[in-house]
């Protein structure tokens, strides 16, 4: 997405999110097309839904949404679009938007994951920039 498609996007996704939800989108720019493809289909099923979360966790997209769907039938295709869409990201950099087949972890002092580490999708040239294991490190275990 070009920089005034990111605001355009942005703004989208906040006017949906209704007050006393945060208002933010908790996931790198990797991942803007995908979630801008979501919103699009689930708007065209249920006009005046309403998004409640945008996150990244445990290296995955999740979204969450509420709101009136037309009929239970347009509800379950809201469910596949976010469940797929979910899966998705998984396969996407969130960083760049590459496509990839690896979610990273590292342990972060920083981060309190109960020594787990942090999870990110991440295709090998941003695994690389963030510091997080290569393909090569990956497959060397």
């Amino acid at each position: 997405m070009k920089t005034e498609e990111i605001e355009e996007f942005k703004k989208r996704i906040f006017d949906r999110i209704p007050k006393g939800w945060g208002c933010w989108i908790s996931c790198d720019s990797g991942w803007f097309d995908l979630i801008d493809d979501l919103d699009k289909k689930i708007s065209y099923l249920a006009p005046n839904y309403e998004i409640h979360q945008v996150k990244e966790k445990y290296g995955k997209l999740r979204f969450y949404v509420g709101g009136p769907a037309n009929s239970k039938e347009a509800a379950d295709i809201i469910d596949d679009l976010i469940s797929y869409a979910e899966y998705l990201s998984t396969r996407i950099c969130e960083v760049c938007g590459a496509g990839t087949s690896r979610s990273r972890s590292r342990y972060d002092d920083s981060v309190k994951t109960r020594g787990t580490g942090w999870y990110k999708t991440l295709c090998n040239d941003c695994a690389i920039k963030l510091e997080y294991p290569t393909d090569e490190e990956w497959d060397e275990e």
